[in-house]
């Protein structure tokens, strides 16, 4: 909460604050929900947004230094690293999508056609096999843009959210080893699923 994160050792037992080199005081700075996450290939390294900037660590939360700033307003939403390669980097701020290929240093605005005006990217999702699929969901009432999918690392975006009921999506998972791209989002009510093979969800 608020970038006061901590770190167990020992399953949960003891807990140690791991806020070293992260901008204070941490209660002023940081969203109250801030992302962070673990790399997929390197467990001791960790990304932490909620800030404008990305910050990381490589010594499991010891100490962190800062990285680029992603294009967009505000506060960085959502992170996700490509388990394929894990220099490439989407971020997530209210009114934008961002990736960065050198390891979160540099970033690219690839917001593109996405309904950044009408309704708000909250979380993304890639494939764990090809770093250039993503998919991004949306919040909001915005009846036609729920889910919009890149297969060119976000070049250009599809909307694939036909079909779906005009609600809140909050989450969005990709089912890793899947052959045909399967997707689970959850939404306000309900948690729905599709694949590269179908035509709905």
């Amino acid at each position: 909460v608020q970038g006061a994160f901590s770190r167990s050792d020992d399953g949960g037992a003891t807990n140690n604050g791991i806020t070293t080199g992260l901008p204070t005081p941490l209660n002023q700075n940081f969203d109250f929900y801030s992302p962070w996450i673990m790399d997929p290939v390197n467990s001791n390294k960790l990304y932490v947004g909620g800030i404008p900037t990305l910050y990381t660590s490589i010594n499991k939360g010891d100490t962190w230094t800062a990285l680029g700033t992603p294009n967009g307003t505000g506060t960085i939403k959502a992170i996700a690293v490509a388990p394929s390669n894990t220099s490439i980097i989407y971020a997530i701020k209210e009114d934008a999508v961002s990736k960065s290929v050198n390891g979160g240093t540099s970033f690219t605005n690839i917001t593109g056609s996405l309904p950044v005006g009408s309704a708000t990217p909250v979380m993304l999702t890639i494939s764990n096999t090809d770093p250039l699929k993503v998919w991004v969901v949306f919040s909001g009432y915005s009846a036609t843009d729920k889910v919009f999918k890149s297969i060119d690392g976000g070049t250009t975006w599809t909307n694939i959210s036909a079909g779906l009921p005009n609600l809140p999506i909050n989450e969005i998972v990709y089912v890793n080893g899947s052959a045909t791209d399967d997707i689970y989002i959850g939404a306000d009510i309900g948690v729905y699923t599709t694949a590269n093979t179908s035509s709905s969800w």
